[in-house]
Order: structure tokens, then sequence, then C-alpha cells
């Protein structure tokens, strides 16, 4: 089967749509404006939940280490034994 747009002949196909939509995507980068918007808009997708996480397993092995250290819970009972 001969297709019509065959590349090794020298042909190819072109699609406008195509073109404008990868050209697009090439110069975003150079388009873009540093706001006050796409900070907070950065901070809110990265910073944010990596300290929001990092403040949870704080505040989660705190809670573990005092239980252990008072003697609430068994040495046999502990999954990770201490964290020291």
């Amino acid at each position: 089967m001969d297709k019509v747009y065959n590349f090794y002949k020298g042909h190819f196909q072109f699609d406008p749509a195509m073109q404008r939509f990868m050209s697009m995507r090439v110069t975003q980068y150079e388009s873009f404006r540093p706001t006050l918007g796409n900070f907070f808009r950065g901070i809110g997708i990265t910073a944010i939940p990596i300290l929001l996480f990092a403040q949870l397993m704080h505040w989660d092995r705190t809670r573990k280490e005092k239980e252990f250290s008072t003697g609430q819970v068994a040495y046999k009972d502990r999954l990770w034994k201490t964290y020291r």
C-alpha cells in the first residue's frame, strides 16, 4: 500500500494548525511575564504542599516519640522502634 505522503520520496504533510500549536508551545517562555499572581501560584503549587507535609511528619514523629519515651507503648508493640 503506497501512502500519499511518503517522506522518503520527499513529500510531507504540512498542517497549519499543528504548526501554530507547536510554535505557540515553543514561544510561551519568551512571552512569559512574571507577575505577583504567577509567583503566588508557583509557591502554592510547590512550596506550600512540601512544607505542610514536613510539618505533618514533624507533628506525628513528635507525638510518637513522646508516647515511646513516657512508656505508653510497649517496646514489642512499636512498629519502627524509635526514631533516634
